[in-house]
This record gives C-alpha cells, sequence and structure tokens, in this order.
C-alpha cells in the first residue's frame, strides 16, 4: 500500500473516533476534552512520525540514522512538554487524555482488524 493512502485512511479513522467525543462534549466537557486534546497530540506525533519515515526512505543510509535520532528525541520530548502544557493550564481528565494519546495506534488496530476480517471466509459473501 501507498504510505500517503495510509496516512490518510489513520487519519480518517482518528476523526471518526474522535466524533462521538465531540456529540458528548456538552454533557461530560472535561473527559471529552481529554480524549479530543489526547488525539490530537497523537495525530500531529504520527504525522510527524510518517512525514520523518517518507524522508529517511528518500536519503542515504548515514544521514537518514542521524536524522531519525534527532528526531525520535525530539517527537518524543515535543510530546512530553505538549502533555504538561495540556495537563498544567486546561487540566482535561488525565485518564481520557491518555487514552487520547493513543488514538493513532488505536486507529491503526481498527484498519489492520478491518483488512483481516475482509480476508476471512466465513465473514465474506458466499
Amino acid at each position: 500500500m501507498e504510505n500517503r493512502r495510509f496516512i490518510k485512511i489513520i487519519l480518517i479513522i482518528i476523526c471518526l473516533t474522535s466524533i462521538p467525543f465531540i456529540i458528548v462534549l456538552p454533557k461530560f466537557f472535561n473527559q471529552s476534552l481529554g480524549w479530543l486534546l489526547g488525539a490530537l497530540g497523537s495525530t500531529i506525533n504520527f504525522l510527524w512520525l510518517s512525514y520523518d519515515t517518507l524522508y529517511r526512505f528518500s536519503t542515504n543510509a548515514i544521514k537518514a540514522k542521524v536524522r531519525s535520532a534527532k528526531v525520535f528525541y525530539l517527537r518524543y520530548f515535543s510530546l512530553v512538554i505538549y502533555s504538561v502544557f495540556i495537563i498544567w493550564l486546561i487540566k482535561p481528565d488525565i485518564l481520557t487524555f491518555g487514552l487520547g494519546l493513543f488514538a493513532a495506534q488505536i486507529s491503526i488496530y481498527i484498519y489492520y482488524g478491518l483488512e483481516t476480517a475482509k480476508n476471512i471466509k466465513w465473514l465474506k459473501k458466499q
């Protein structure tokens, strides 16, 4: 599969999994805000990782290794700063914020679960 298509599919799934939290935002404000802010951080982290991965495939091995190490630590340091900033200033529900940070991983699991389900014989129409 083409990398850019995969990135778009994952971003669509992240948006779709955030819709229920947008719907219940007025009733469960802190929990919904926690998920949405966590999903935002996860999405930015996923996009940064995906663009860095695309860059690594287009350069030579030595440059890719050096950039990979730098970007890895910079990306996670930025995510920690973002998390501390959000928790300190906005004070969302920490549990749902933490779960929202896994939104990209959850979307990848959903995608591969659906792809696997497409290939199971007894789920296909006969």
